[in-house]
C-alpha cells in the first residue's frame, strides 16, 4: 500500500432506466448496477461479460475497446464502485513492446510478442457512482485514460439487452432479438418505452462563458487529441499526415500518438457553439481538448475547454490486488471517506 495521485472527473447522470419520453417508468442507477452484478455472476466465463461489439459507436466516431465486467463494490453507503477490464488493441494476437532499458536515440526496435490464447491484455478502469446526488466520477491513475466512452456504451448495451426488464428471443442466426420491455412478469409489456443512460460532464460554466462572451476576439483555435489506431480510418489519417511531413515510417494498429495543431481562425457564433458541443460529446481521453487564444493577450495563453470540467487531483493511500488492479472495495472506502471534500468541486446547492 502506498500514496498515489488519482484524477477524479465528475459526470451528471440525466437518465438511467426505462423511459417514455422524459418520463421514467422503471429502473434506476442502483438497480442497474445491482442487476449488472447479478448478471455477471451467472456468466460461465469472464469473456461472456463482453457485450460490446467492436463496431459499437456512441455520439461521435469513437473506436471502442472490447470491455469486460470485473466487479461492482458497495460497502456501508449508497455509493458504488464499478470496475471494468478494457482490452488493449493487438494485431492478430500480437502486441508491440519496447524494452525498459531502451535509451533515447538508439535504434532498438520494438518486439512483437505473441499473446497466449487464454489471456486478455488490458487495463482496469474505475467508476464511482453516487446515486443520491445523481453523479458518477471516473477515477484514473496518473497517465491513464478513463475509458469512459466504453463504460457508457457498456451500460447502454446492458440496459438494452440484458436486464430483467428485457423481453428477448434468439433469432435464426443465434443473435439476441429485442421484443420490448416490461417492469415485471405480472405487468403487460410497455409500449414506446426505451432504455436510456444519458450523461454529461459536470462543468463550471465560468470558462465557457468567458469564451462565448469574447468570441469576436478569438484569433486562434488549438486542438490536441490522442489517436489510437483501432480503426483503418484513423490509421490512414495518421499515415497521410506523416507522408505529408516526409515521414514514410509504417504505422501499426498497436501504436498510439498524441497530436496537437493550431489554426488561425475566428469562429462564428454558430461554429463556436458547435465546437463546444463536439467537445462536450467526446467523453474520451483526458488529453483530448479544444482551446482558444485571444487578440490582445500578449502572454499567448490558451483557454482550454477542459478548464471548465469538475475535476480534482488528490493523493490517496492505494491498496492493489496485483500490479495492475486496485482493490475495488478499498478504493470505494477511500473515496467514500473523502466524499465531502471531493464533491465540493461540483458546487452543489
Amino acid at each position: 500500500m502506498g500514496q498515489e495521485e488519482l484524477i477524479i472527473t465528475f459526470y451528471k447522470i440525466h437518465k438511467c432506466g426505462y423511459y417514455i419520453g422524459n418520463d421514467r417508468k422503471f429502473g434506476s442507477i442502483d438497480d442497474t448496477l445491482f442487476q449488472l452484478q447479478d448478471w455477471a455472476k451467472k456468466a460461465s466465463f469472464f469473456t461472456d461479460t463482453a457485450i460490446l461489439p467492436k463496431t459499437d459507436k456512441i455520439g461521435a466516431s469513437f473506436d471502442l475497446r472490447n470491455t469486460y465486467f470485473y466487479e461492482v463494490a458497495k460497502i456501508n453507503s449508497d455509493n458504488f464502485l464499478l470496475t471494468l477490464w478494457n482490452e488493449l488493441p493487438d494485431v492478430e494476437g500480437e502486441v508491440a513492446t519496447l524494452s525498459k532499458a531502451k535509451k533515447i536515440g538508439d535504434n532498438t526496435k520494438c518486439e512483437i510478442k505473441t499473446l497466449a490464447d487464454d489471456v486478455i491484455p488490458g487495463t482496469a478502469s474505475y467508476f464511482w457512482f453516487l446515486p443520491k446526488i445523481g453523479y458518477y466520477a471516473t477515477v484514473c491513475k496518473k497517465g491513464r485514460t478513463s475509458n469512459n466512452s466504453e463504460m457508457i456504451a457498456y451500460i447502454r448495451k446492458f440496459l438494452e439487452t440484458y436486464t430483467s426488464y428485457c423481453l428477448t428471443r434468439m433469432n435464426k442466426n443465434g443473435e439476441i432479438e429485442i421484443l420490448g420491455y416490461k417492469e415485471n412478469k405480472n405487468k403487460s409489456q410497455e409500449k414506446n418505452i426505451s432504455p436510456y443512460f444519458h450523461v454529461s460532464r459536470a462543468e463550471d460554466k465560468e470558462e465557457i462563458n468567458f469564451i462565448n462572451e469574447n468570441r469576436t476576439k478569438i484569433r486562434k483555435l488549438v486542438r490536441k487529441e490522442s489517436i489510437e489506431y483501432s480503426s483503418n480510418i484513423r490509421l490512414n489519417i495518421m499515415k497521410d499526415l506523416l507522408i505529408h511531413m516526409g515521414v514514410k515510417k509504417p504505422v501499426t494498429k498497436t501504436e498510439k500518438r498524441k497530436i496537437k495543431y493550431e489554426i488561425d481562425y475566428n469562429p462564428s457564433e454558430e461554429e463556436l457553439t458547435q465546437l463546444i458541443k463536439n467537445w462536450e460529446m467526446e467523453n474520451t481521453d483526458r488529453y483530448d481538448d479544444t482551446g482558444f487564444q485571444f487578440q490582445g493577450d500578449e502572454t499567448g495563453k490558451t483557454h482550454w475547454l477542459s478548464g471548465s470540467i469538475s475535476r480534482i487531483k488528490k493523493e490517496f493511500s492505494i491498496d492493489y490486488y496485483d500490479s495492475e488492479v486496485i482493490n475495488p472495495k478499498k478504493l470505494l472506502e477511500v473515496l467514500n471517506n473523502n466524499q465531502s471534500a471531493l464533491i465540493k468541486v461540483l458546487k452543489l446547492k
